[in-house]
């Protein structure tokens, strides 16, 4: 039976860790585009943009904010009473 120096065991240990890393990247990575995640379709040129976004970074064109965030926002007259 062949015997690895300690060297050896760590290098080969780092290098899984860094696969198995970047296999999780990728994955995260490919999720976002996949299934939208954070993002949305303009409504004037249907390019994926960020769900936040007010003008569309391809066509230029304003786009009304998505609808989570904008009901985060609260309107000037919607102030909250504790009548």
């Amino acid at each position: 039976m062949a015997r690895f120096a300690l060297g050896e065991l760590l290098l080969v240990s780092c290098m899984l860790l860094f696969l198995v890393l970047l296999g999780i990247v990728a994955i995260l990575v490919l999720a976002r585009f996949v299934f939208g995640w954070g993002m949305r379709t303009c409504p004037h040129c249907a390019e994926h943009i960020q769900k936040d976004a007010v003008i569309c970074r391809y066509c230029g064109r304003d786009v009304s904010p998505a609808a989570s965030s904008a009901a985060a926002i609260p309107q000037s007259g919607e102030a909250d009473s504790d009548d």
